[in-house]
């Protein structure tokens, strides 16, 4: 899982309308990601969470059986990370870009 865009040029007319969808998408994926981390802290299963079929949540309770013992949720701290500096990046660039 996770989110592609194409890279947007300062110079472009449009970049900071594409860099506020771009930022909405990153913050979306952070909630999800941290409500279905804690979905599973609380369960211990993926089954049953929203917005996730079956299939999907039995897959993820599997990976996790057999992961590292220091990968104990679905979406590992790592992730989150990263995607929380993705965030902070990108609200710094649209403050940039509205200055000039």
């Amino acid at each position: 899982m996770g989110y592609y865009f194409e890279p947007i040029k300062n110079d472009d007319p449009q970049a900071v309308d594409k860099l506020m969808q771009k930022l909405k998408t990153c913050q979306k994926y952070q909630k999800m990601m941290k409500d279905r981390n804690a979905y599973y802290r609380k369960n211990g299963t993926m089954v049953g969470c929203p917005n996730i079929c079956e299939a999907e949540a039995k897959c993820i309770d599997r990976k996790l059986s057999y992961g590292y013992s220091s990968n104990n949720k679905p979406y590992p701290s790592y992730m989150q990370k990263r995607n929380n500096q993705e965030i902070y990046r990108l609200r710094k660039r649209i403050d940039l870009l509205a200055k000039n």
